[in-house]
């Protein structure tokens, strides 16, 4: 098995180089693409890798940006991302490999009876056939979908051997955000006072994020912070990964905890699906744009995960606000007084305001309704809109 060191550096998120009319400077046989998801098949005599149905010839890999690594040490059911030079969807293309794993770290307290294991002191479960060939204390990769409060959905979990860097890296959904520290997924407590948050994102509870540094007894203290979000679509993305809200009247989804999409008239669904298959834990395959600043699906392919192992308590609430906490540095949150009880809400930075409502004009005696998902005590607020009196 080759070495892997784990560096200190954090994968830099792609963006699209088109106009703002959707077109693209390159030749159309060009265009770029990226497609995210889950390796299922190494082929090493071909150099290629089987990713979403299709082919594709591999021309570099590395993980963290920064180290180049051989196909030999990749195995199926990877999480990847894959940056392509070519609209072929039918014949391999070629293809730059980058490894996203959710998890990296040390391995321990394994139970190969009931597949039981912490990584970085976080207790997981998994298919008990992929802790073969792990032991304590080996470095490990782990692939995995996302939950927000109920652990991880683990994929894969490969051996490799860390270097001398010993730097460890987590993804969670950020919740109890103080100065300096915040609880990252349900219980991983992460010092940020000396981190670098990348491209100087300002951050915010409900935030899903990658982080990197070394832990020091039960807390993770992070040196390198990435907000991951589904922001500056390439021209043609392909992601695949789990549903994790959807509008009442399935116009739009949010996917991977990362972002929002759009369906249209126009989206195809495959294999017979339909719009109101969209669910919360499906597991899809989507291939969408950006159009005028939202993330339009072209193509959608359900892919058949069930939807109660999700973890996410999704909730409406309605009331009346009774105080706001507006600050600059820390999240953004209000209160309101429900039926259940005062509720505090947070403001992140994927909710959407309805009724042409915005951070600012909302204030103490407003009537509200707010969909959340509640994450480690803490409500996310997803989507906001003005109530009347008489509703």
């Amino acid at each position: 098995m080759k070495k892997i060191a784990i560096l200190l550096l954090g994968s830099a998120m792609l963006s699209g180089c088109g106009s703002e009319d959707g077109s693209n400077s390159q030749p159309s046989h060009m265009k770029s693409s990226v497609v995210e998801g889950v390796i299922e098949h190494v082929d090493v005599p071909n150099n290629e890798v089987t990713l979403n149905g299709n082919a594709y010839n591999i021309t570099k890999i590395t993980f963290s940006d920064a180290q180049e690594l051989q196909l030999s040490d990749i195995q199926p059911n990877m999480m990847v991302r894959l940056t392509t030079q070519s609209d072929d969807r039918v014949s391999s293309v070629s293809a730059e490999l980058t490894l996203e794993p959710t998890m990296v770290g040390v391995i321990t307290n394994i139970n190969h009876v009931y597949g039981d294991f912490k990584i970085n002191g976080v207790a997981l479960s998994a298919d008990k056939a992929l802790l073969t060939g792990i032991d304590n204390g080996d470095w490990v990769m782990i692939s995995s979908l996302p939950t927000a409060n109920a652990g991880y959905h683990v994929l894969s979990i490969v051996k490799f051997e860390s270097g001398d860097h010993g730097y460890v890296e987590m993804e969670g959904m950020l919740n109890h955000l103080e100065a300096h520290q915040f609880i990252l997924g349900s219980n991983l407590i992460v010092n940020y006072e000396n981190a670098q948050i990348e491209d100087n994102a300002r951050l915010s509870n409900g935030q899903w994020v990658e982080v990197m540094g070394t832990m020091d007894g039960s807390v993770f203290n992070a040196q390198s912070i990435e907000v991951e979000e589904y922001n500056d679509l390439d021209q043609n993305t392909d992601i695949e990964g789990v549903i994790t809200w959807v509008e009442n009247d399935k116009s739009s989804f949010e996917l991977n905890y990362k972002g929002r999409f759009v369906v249209t008239n126009n989206t195809i669904y495959e294999d017979n699906g339909s719009k109101e298959l969209l669910a919360i834990g499906k597991q899809v395959e989507v291939t969408a744009k950006q159009v005028n600043g939202k993330n339009q699906v072209i193509e959608i392919e359900f892919e058949g995960l069930d939807d109660d192992w999700i973890g996410s308590d999704e909730l409406e609430l309605t009331g009346m606000i009774v105080s706001t906490d507006f600050d600059v540095s820390e999240s953004d949150s209000f209160v309101i007084k429900t039926l259940q009880g005062n509720k505090t809400i947070f403001i992140t930075q994927r909710t959407e305001f309805d009724d042409h409502l915005t951070l600012n004009n909302l204030y103490v005696g407003m009537l509200v309704e707010v969909e959340t998902y509640l994450v480690n005590g803490q409500y996310m607020a997803i989507e906001i809109e003005q109530e009347s009196d008489n509703d």
